[in-house]
């Protein structure tokens, strides 16, 4: 039977718009992928509330209890309602799952920062109403700690395999307050089979989207491929989880008993070949240089060029570096013959600091009165140039300059940026692909050190775990 996408938003959307505390509704998965309800196990959907209360949590429960299979463009089918957290099955002939899942947006920014994977996922759908995901608390970008230490990464999996479970969460609410449950379910047979496929897809699915910084869903073709070309030590099981893939692709019952040993081998593999891959990409170290007298909450651009203050401690970077680059200014060229002594830096205009040209030295209420074309510009979702200087649009492309040049030839194992709060901003903001009017929100510390590796092609951007939530906090408090 074919999906009918819209019918199925609707139905939803009209059951749960009318909740006063819903800001966003969004369906997610194999609903957004599949065309056929054959071969869709649920319909996933995430209901972002203000503020998550028993009694909100029952009335999404209530009015998605009232829609009918009728309602779904699915007529004969009686519907049943999950509302834990996990990839638990409940799916048969006769039924229609929906897979209701409900964070408030304190939640949702949990889940992100726990959860990028899925995260990540449901960002892809255009199935929406009112806020997307990301304007909720957005995922940046995929690092290899993930795999090691996110939800439904490798520990989580293994612990799984090995206990013969599948774990998920669950809310309980007391005396007023909620918590999440962690729980776990036994699998049968053909379950462990199906759960072992999804597995081994997910965690190449999501590393395709690591090396090929592409947020998209890959065909199984496709992940073999990558399979073969950045996991050598488990690509001999690629014929056997082919094989797993077509069993559940044809809604088989019975799979493989080895299945779930084959998926426990195949995690020690992935782990071992995605580090090997990671250790020996070369690196950029990206550094903001250090406070200067002049960082006084004036314009501080190219107009201007302070030394770093001498009572600030720069300690040197135990990094073996092969090549230090830095900005033109004093500031800047200060700061990387502390953090790298002995190596003299080559100086790159590219790295420059926006030029702030009339603006430079004004404090910002000044500037926007003296120059009122910039609230103005920026108001419309512009970028407007200061009056003789730069706009974010050019400093962008200095920097891509930059990038472009260095992995233009044999790029050096170890390399120290030392750079400005714009042109770092500028980075963050090509990298994890954030659209430009956002970039002044992106909160870049004196001395903050950001990590990038040249994989797949490309500079990937390996944000730590307070990195990444100090740039959502920014981001969502708009």
């Amino acid at each position: 039977m074919t999906i009918d996408r819209e019918k199925i938003s609707r139905a939803l959307f009209d059951a749960l718009d009318n909740i006063d505390d819903v800001v966003s509704v969004t369906l997610v998965g194999s609903i957004c992928d599949r065309n056929s309800i054959d071969v869709v196990s649920d319909i996933d959907a995430i209901v972002i509330v203000d503020v998550l209360t028993e009694s909100v949590f029952n009335a999404c429960i209530e009015h998605v209890g009232r829609v009918s299979g009728a309602d779904l463009g699915l007529p004969g089918k009686n519907v049943y309602i999950n509302s834990t957290f996990g990839p638990l099955k409940f799916d048969t002939a006769e039924q229609v799952v929906i897979h209701l899942m409900i964070y408030d947006v304190a939640g949702h920014r949990n889940h992100v920062l726990k959860s990028p994977f899925t995260c990540l996922d449901w960002e892809r759908s255009q199935l929406v109403s009112g806020k997307t995901l990301r304007e909720v608390y957005p995922v940046l970008c995929l690092s290899v700690d993930h795999f090691q230490n996110a939800r439904r990464g490798i520990e989580d999996y293994m612990r799984d395999l090995d206990r013969g479970c599948i774990s998920y969460r669950e809310y309980a609410f007391h005396s007023g307050n909620v918590v999440e449950v962690e729980c776990e379910q036994e699998l049968d047979t053909r379950l462990k089979g199906e759960y072992a496929y999804h597995i081994v897809k997910n965690l190449v699915q999501n590393y395709a989207k690591l090396i090929r910084g592409e947020n998209r869903a890959y065909t199984w073709s496709e992940l073999c491929e990558i399979w073969e070309n950045y996991l050598p030590s488990s690509k001999g099981d690629i014929p056997f989880f082919t094989e797993l893939y077509e069993l559940k692709t044809k809604g088989a019952k019975r799979f493989p008993a080895d299945a779930p040993a084959k998926a426990a081998s195949f995690l020690k593999m992935f782990f071992t070949d995605l580090q090997a891959v990671w250790d020996a990409a070369p690196v950029i170290t990206w550094v903001r240089h250090a406070r200067t007298a002049l960082n006084d909450g004036s314009f501080l651009g190219q107009g201007r060029d302070p030394g770093i203050l001498s009572d600030q401690e720069v300690t040197a970077l135990e990094i073996p570096f092969d090549v230090v680059y830095s900005s033109p200014a004093q500031r800047s060229l200060q700061t990387a013959a502390c953090l790298a002594p002995g190596h003299v830096a080559r100086e790159d205009a590219c790295l420059h600091e926006i030029h702030y040209g009339e603006a430079e030295g004004l404090l910002f209420s000044d500037a926007i009165e003296a120059i009122p074309a910039l609230p103005v510009g920026w108001a419309r979702g512009e970028d407007p140039s200061f009056p003789g200087g730069e706009n974010s649009g050019a400093v962008a492309q200095r920097v891509r300059m930059f990038l472009d040049k260095l992995s233009s030839g044999t790029i050096p194992e170890q390399i120290l940026v030392v750079s400005h709060n714009v042109t770092t901003r500028c980075l963050v903001g090509l990298i994890a692909d954030l659209p430009m009017t956002c970039w002044f929100r992106l909160p870049v510390n004196h001395l903050e050190a950001f990590d990038l590796r040249w994989v797949g092609g490309h500079w990937i951007l390996n944000l730590r775990p307070e990195q990444h939530a100090a740039i959502g906090d920014a981001l969502a408090g708009e």
